[in-house]
């Protein structure tokens, strides 16, 4: 794992995410290449077979070359893509914000997230796991998404929405089948048949390039049951009128190959489908189950309150992982009001490390696919290949046609086409899936509230685990608690990053990093607080209003420091975060 400075922060680079695919792509592209080459040999030169052959293949027509020109040309194009394809998936990177957090971050105003008390209860009270607010699926697939995957509420949103698509894609595969078969019963006409299974091709096309180039959720299964009866209502009328056509345009139906590319292109897809629904199904991991061991180290401090929340901030920083501040799901300093036992709250906060990508266990990499996923993801790079390379006989076999002049030339050119394409859909289906990574993080929460001196002895076995002497009569005495958490969740690196795309898969307590926290921050409050007297000192008065300070001139330097937009603390001019509330100051 690398990383680099943007404007906006740390960007995590990792490599190998997608080294399976990447290698699958690239040897997509070389067959592309190999096909593309045969094709434009037979475009641009003349073919010499044995002399034991027919005479009547020792030559291709001139006018019957143009159809393997444009084969070679779009297998080229097709070949490229694959290869920057690749080139661009060798590294992939997370850019400031990334991975989704957990929860929505507190605000300032707010200062506690919603679903905060969900993880407080489990980190200080060993609560049962509760689900955290994420909000409901777009989608209308849920029920039957939860009889083919019970877990799949629990999955991140990327992988529902994913699941959501391959659902509709594979139901609308499933309705056009019927109704190309109705018209291959009902329409005698090949030019009918062809119309009814050119409907069915544009459909199917229009589907997956909206799938690849919109950013919109699945359609609702009415959305997909009403385009069913849409083209079953107009396919079937379109056939028969096409009866009425000039000759030369029922002609060039009949001869064009739609109803074979058709049948063809809807049988590889509703295989491909049928195989990433698996893949998905698979993938989906079992909720957080349980209740968390809570491991709380509570310490009592012989100190003022404020020495105690400038200790808390500089403790909290040492959990900022490569320089970025943590996710602050919950904040209050300094409340007026009382808990229930009548202390008045000094600070409480609840906060996440940022997230970083766990390492697989074997392999190098950085993906933890695993072994009940794997087989079904390689299952759809292999068809891939074998479908382009089914896509290559196809187009063979129009090649030994049409030199001996037993069908037309573009009999089968339209079905090699379109398995080409079906073949690229099963190398990019599952992209989605070959993303998912597991992430590592802490998940921190403490609590401090001021209590009597006299209430030391409420609790002697954190007193005695501290190994501290008793306060000095009327010095101020302030009990911290402190809670940490390994916490172990999964995301998928090729999702849009939102609230909900990365869940929780396990939490283990650390009572051995929080109990050194809190001491730590036992032992430099009391030494601070020592240094600025035995007794806390008076209030400052309040200072009188300043006078608006007068413009300064464009020549002169910038000031020394400014004030974050968030807290109000005073901060170096050049500083990217606040050291007292963490928030990320804008360049101004």
């Amino acid at each position: 794992m690398t990383y680099q400075w943007g404007p906006g922060g740390p960007a995590f680079e990792f490599e190998g995410v997608f080294r399976t695919e990447n290698r699958v792509l690239v040897a997509r592209a070389v067959l592309l290449t190999l096909l593309a080459a045969a094709a434009l040999m037979l475009a641009m030169s003349d073919l010499r077979f044995p002399s034991w052959m027919s005479p009547r293949l020792s030559r291709l027509p001139q006018g019957e070359r143009t159809p393997h020109l444009l084969m070679g040309l779009f297998l080229l194009v097709l070949a490229v893509m694959d290869v920057v394809r690749a080139s661009r998936q060798r590294v992939s990177r997370l850019l400031p914000g990334q991975p989704a957090s957990l929860l929505p971050p507190a605000t300032p105003s707010e200062g506690i997230s919603p679903g905060a008390a969900a993880l407080v209860g489990m980190l200080a009270e060993g609560l049962a796991v509760q689900a955290l607010p994420r909000g409901e699926p777009a989608g209308g697939w849920q029920r039957l998404l939860v009889r083919l995957a019970p877990s799949i509420g629990a999955a991140p949103w990327a992988l529902q929405d994913w699941m959501e698509r391959r659902m509709a894609m594979l139901a609308l595969i499933g309705g056009l089948l019927p109704t190309l078969a109705l018209s291959e019963l009902l329409l005698r006409q090949p030019a009918g048949r062809a119309v009814v299974a050119g409907v069915c091709i544009t459909i199917v096309v229009a589907a997956l390039l909206r799938e690849a180039w919109v950013a919109a959720p699945a359609p609702r299964p009415r959305t997909v049951g009403a385009l069913l009866a849409l083209t079953l209502v107009l396919g079937l009328p379109l056939g028969w009128a096409s009866g009425w056509l000039p000759d030369g345009a029922t002609g060039l139906l009949a001869s064009g190959g739609l109803s074979l590319g058709a049948a063809c292109l809807l049988g590889a897809l509703l295989v491909v489908e049928a195989l990433a629904l698996r893949a998905g199904a698979v993938t989906t991991d079992p909720p957080l189950a349980g209740g968390l061991h809570p491991a709380l180290a509570q310490v009592q401090i012989a100190a003022d309150p404020d020495s105690v929340r400038q200790e808390i901030e500089r403790e909290i920083h040492l959990y900022w992982v490569e320089g970025i501040p943590n996710r602050r799901y919950a904040r209050q300093a300094g409340s007026t009001e009382s808990k229930a036992g009548g202390a008045p709250l000094v600070a409480s906060t609840l906060e996440e490390s940022q997230p970083v990508v766990r390492p697989a266990a074997a392999g190098g990499g950085v993906t933890s696919i695993g072994t009940q996923r794997r087989p079904w993801l390689l299952a759809l790079l292999a068809l891939s290949l074998l479908l382009t390379a089914m896509a290559g006989l196809l187009w063979g076999w129009l090649v030994v046609e049409q030199l001996r002049r037993v069908m037309p030339p573009l009999g089968m050119g339209a079905a090699a086409v379109l398995v080409v394409l079906a073949g690229g859909h099963a190398l990019r289906v599952a992209h989605l899936l070959w993303s998912r990574v597991e992430m590592e993080s802490r998940l921190l929460w403490l609590e401090a509230d001021a209590v009597p001196a006299s209430g030391g002895g409420a609790e002697p076995a954190a007193a005695a685990r501290a190994a501290v002497k008793p306060p000095a009569p009327g010095t101020p005495v302030v009990r911290l608690r402190w809670s940490v958490a390994h916490a172990r969740s999964v995301c998928y690196l090729a999702g849009e990053h939102r609230l909900g795309d990365r869940c929780l898969l396990e939490l283990t307590a650390d009572e051995a990093t929080a109990r050194r926290s809190a001491l730590s921050v036992q032992q430099f409050a009391e030494k601070l607080f020592a240094a600025g007297g035995s007794t806390p000192s008076p209030p400052r008065p309040a200072a009188p209003p300043r006078p608006p300070r007068a413009p300064e001139p464009a020549s002169l330097p910038p000031a020394d420091r400014r004030f974050c937009v968030a807290c109000g603390q005073a901060i170096a001019a050049r500083a990217r975060f606040c050291p007292t509330c963490g928030a990320y100051q804008q360049d101004r």
